[in-house]
């Protein structure tokens, strides 16, 4: 081998050693200093983060992982040292972790307050309104999705003993819970206003499971226009 090309060579092995060097610095640096990651499975109590995380536009700083084996993924050890009951959504920043969805939901709002101000999706007088209805979707509407969702799935003689308590459910919806939101929304294309707002994106997917369980929207009411108009929004479309 000539001079020249035994210098081209070692160049060549040089260059591609530093090309591998910068390629382990890179790994390591993700391993080390990873993305946050929300833990979550579609159409779970993680949606509501999920679309949290939409709206504010933090796709590319969060990393949402979908939980493919449930629930085997969530029962392993090192899940249940994120959560001891192995449960979704799961929020895990470096060493930090939190679970349960209203507790992640307030803290992302929280972290990201300059970006929430700056997108003019909260004020300090809203807030008290989207710790309402966040907490009125974590404590009520979610167990009726619960509820709803083990009687749909039900043998006939299961769904005998638990409809009682569906019946409960749709008589407080109709008598109760719908018109309060029609009240709210009278006049108005949002709950907090003519203005989308975290309001809306902390009780939207209690409404759209509710929806999809079959509890009655009425034709043309303030309540469906709502509806409506926020699966018009991309977010729907990217989380739901």
């Amino acid at each position: 081998m000539s001079k020249r090309k035994n210098m081209k060579a070692k160049s060549e092995i040089s260059a591609e050693s530093n090309k591998l060097q910068k390629q382990e610095i890179a790994l390591n640096d993700e391993i080390v200093n990873p993305k946050p990651i929300l833990y979550r499975r579609p159409w779970s109590a993680a949606t509501r983060v999920h679309h949290l995380i939409v709206e504010l536009g933090l796709e590319d700083e969060i990393n949402v992982f979908t939980v493919e084996k449930y629930p085997e993924d969530l029962k392993t050890a090192e899940f249940k040292a994120m959560h001891p009951l192995g449960k979704i959504p799961v929020y895990k920043d470096g060493s930090f972790v939190l679970f349960e969805a209203g507790a992640i939901f307030l803290y992302l709002v929280d972290k990201h307050r300059e970006k929430v101000e700056s997108l003019g999706l909260l004020t300090d007088s809203q807030r008290p309104k989207l710790y309402q209805y966040l907490f009125m979707g974590i404590s009520e509407l979610y167990k009726w999705s619960g509820i709803l969702y083990e009687h749909m799935i039900a043998t006939e003689e299961e769904k005998k003993v638990l409809q009682k308590q569906v019946d409960a459910i749709r008589e407080d919806w109709v008598n109760n819970i719908s018109p309060f939101l029609e009240r709210e929304l009278a006049g108005n294309q949002y709950l907090a206003g003519n203005e989308f707002s975290l309001i809306d994106v902390a009780l939207f997917y209690d409404l759209a499971s509710l929806e999809f369980f079959g509890l009655p929207f009425e034709k043309g009411s303030p309540l469906e226009l709502y509806m409506n108009r926020m699966k018009e929004r991309e977010s729907y479309k990217k989380v739901f």
